[in-house]
């Protein structure tokens, strides 16, 4: 929808328009393999505005990624809470600058291109950029805003190995 890189198998959605107001109360999808429950306001008195929630689970990763990202490399079902915020003066725009505020969790996965073990144990880092780390779960906080990506609360869990930490992307994509 919207041109988000998003592909529905399936989207219903329940909703009532009343003045410069839309207030959907019910969206309902399926989506790479997953499902989606979804509700949210658009206003559009003075900008055009859209508050709401949305909640992911077992939406497969693998599937999903390349529409967003050639360079990372998931698999696994994602499971998510979510709150977003969209603000624009023009409708076209909408999309340009989220704000989402997320809670995620990935099960019995698989990232591609980094073996974080072998990365761990090498004295040559580059010998870790292949392979892959299988994991029993992955999960954090994500607050997108302002182009910027605050990852935190990661905590990954595969087998004995157990790693935490955070990240934050900049809006330049220079990553701390």
């Amino acid at each position: 929808p919207i041109g988000a890189p998003v592909v529905f198998d399936e989207l219903r959605a329940i909703g009532v328009i009343d003045n410069n107001q839309m207030i959907i109360s019910q969206i309902k999808g399926r989506l790479y393999g997953g499902n989606l429950k979804a509700s949210m306001i658009v206003d559009w008195t003075n900008l055009w505005t859209a508050n709401g929630t949305f909640k992911l689970s077992e939406v497969e990763l693998e599937e999903m990624m390349p529409n967003f990202t050639k360079e990372a490399s998931l698999k696994g079902p994602l499971t998510s809470n979510a709150t977003f915020t969209l603000e624009a003066n023009e409708f076209a725009t909408i999309l340009d600058t989220p704000e989402i505020n997320a809670d995620f969790s990935i099960d019995d996965g698989v990232i591609n291109g980094i073996d974080l073990v072998r990365a761990m144990r090498a004295s040559n880092k580059n010998n870790a950029i292949s392979g892959s780390t299988r994991f029993n779960k992955f999960s954090g906080k994500l607050l997108l805003k302002a182009g910027q990506y605050q990852y935190k609360q990661l905590a990954l869990k595969a087998g004995k190995l157990e790693a935490y930490g955070e990240a934050h992307i900049l809006a330049n994509q220079n990553l701390s």
